[in-house]
């Protein structure tokens, strides 16, 4: 994908006419979370109305952003029927190699998971899963997806429709819906409309550089490796994947005294990566972003007939492939729900279901994501540090303490607690 996929703008119909009825569901945002609930609910018989203040695919350009796609994720875009199309265009991977101060240290090979079906992981740019998230809702009937509509505003009400306030290039109007879900991002506008503030569990001033390169002359294998405390990076940590179009995903922590911007510049980058690879080699960088990291969870993901999905209802970093896993994970958990209580076959009562699962998969995906941070940088945390480098040293030699290196606990099941659906804690991915 040479250049991201543009979008028609097509004028909504109550901007012409009032509609008589609300729309059952409406969508906010069409990002990778939001696409994958419209597509799960269309699929259901569930008519969706997506708005998005965008008319593209992903964010700044051809940012990878989500990259790492778990087992579980491709056990739901199989039942979706676009599984074929991401593991045809990633790369799939099994093997995860550790290293540190450039010596092997420890590696894992992903076992067979009888009760999925895929194996190992795959690797893709975000904006290629949401481009063929966006096709097949284009050739869904029950699904309109409306391009550069901006939502506004928004009132709730209890007992009935919800209103938003959309402005488009023709102006404004006003779109009823019996259910809201806000899938608009770490920033959430409707969030902000409501008055809602996630709970802030931790924030971080430790910073990465993304450098996305496209090197096609490497005998690289496709593994995922890690260096902790790597000599070409100032003994900071660096990740290597390998993604589609020759297209490698290079993340390097950077120095606490580093500046982001000196560091963006693409003479710092190119030295970088050369640093790491040991010679100059040429490549092109195709793209690259700083980004720090904080855990923040909403108390509640249902307030009234809103809902809050992906990174709208909680951040985590990204240790471990947690963030657009979980977002698509929130999507198929809603979906069933929602086209229950629309088909008058359930009680509203399932949402709270919801609310409760999610955000107990969310706490642990940020306990997990703490644990690895720290491992991979326990920064002042001397006792913290000794500990793993007692690890690190033992691993070559002990299996035990090879298992005990953390730098992202990948694919790992939350186990459910009691809810209205079971008595007691249940597994789910």
């Amino acid at each position: 994908m040479k250049e991201l996929p543009i979008y028609p703008y097509i004028r909504p119909e109550e901007m012409d006419r009032p509609r008589r009825d609300p729309h059952p569901v409406a969508v906010v945002g069409a990002g990778l979370t939001g696409l994958t609930l419209a597509l799960d609910l269309v699929r259901r018989g569930i008519p969706v109305v997506v708005l998005d203040d965008d008319n593209t695919v992903g964010v700044r350009g051809l940012a990878s952003r989500g990259m790492v796609w778990a087992q579980r994720t491709l056990d739901i875009f199989d039942r979706l029927g676009m599984a074929d199309a991401v593991v045809g265009k990633g790369v799939r991977w099994n093997v995860g190699r550790v290293l540190c101060r450039d010596m092997a240290v420890a590696s894992f090979t992903l076992q067979d998971q009888p009760d999925m079906r895929h194996n190992g992981f795959v690797n893709l740019q975000q904006y290629y899963l949401e481009a063929f998230l966006v096709d097949a809702l284009m050739r869904e009937p029950l699904a309109e997806l409306r391009w550069l509509n901006r939502v506004a505003g928004i009132e709730a009400q209890a007992g009935g429709p919800a209103t938003l306030q959309v402005e488009t290039p023709d102006g404004a109007y006003a779109c009823r819906a019996q259910w809201v879900v806000a899938c608009d991002g770490a920033k959430s506008a409707v969030r902000g409309m409501l008055g809602l503030s996630p709970r802030v569990y931790d924030q971080t001033e430790d910073r990465w550089i993304i450098i996305d390169i496209v090197l096609r002359d490497t005998t690289w294998p496709e593994e995922r490796w890690t260096w902790l405390d790597a000599r070409s990076n100032h003994g900071r940590a660096v990740w290597r994947h390998k993604m589609a179009d020759d297209t490698w995903r290079l993340d390097f922590q950077l120095r606490p005294d580093e500046d982001p911007a000196a560091a963006a510049t693409d003479a710092a980058m190119r030295q970088r990566v050369w640093d790491l690879l040991g010679e100059r080699v040429e490549f092109d960088i195709a793209w690259h972003g700083v980004w720090a990291y904080r855990h923040e969870c909403l108390d509640s993901l249902r307030h009234g007939n809103v809902l809050f999905a992906g990174d709208s209802a909680h951040l985590v970093a990204p240790f471990g492939a947690r963030g657009g896993n979980g977002g698509i994970q929130d999507a198929d958990n809603l979906g069933w729900k929602l086209a229950l209580l629309l088909q008058g076959r359930a009680g509203d009562a399932l949402l709270d279901s919801y609310s409760l699962e999610r955000k107990h998969a969310a706490m642990e995906n940020i306990r997990q994501a703490r644990r690895s941070s720290r491992f991979v940088y326990p920064g002042a945390a001397r006792s913290a540090a000794l500990w793993r480098d007692a690890i690190i040293a033992l691993a070559p030699r002990h299996e035990v303490a090879a298992r005990m290196i953390n730098t992202g606990r990948l694919c790992m099941p939350a186990v459910y607690p009691a809810s209205a659906l079971a008595r007691g804690p249940h597994a789910l991915a």
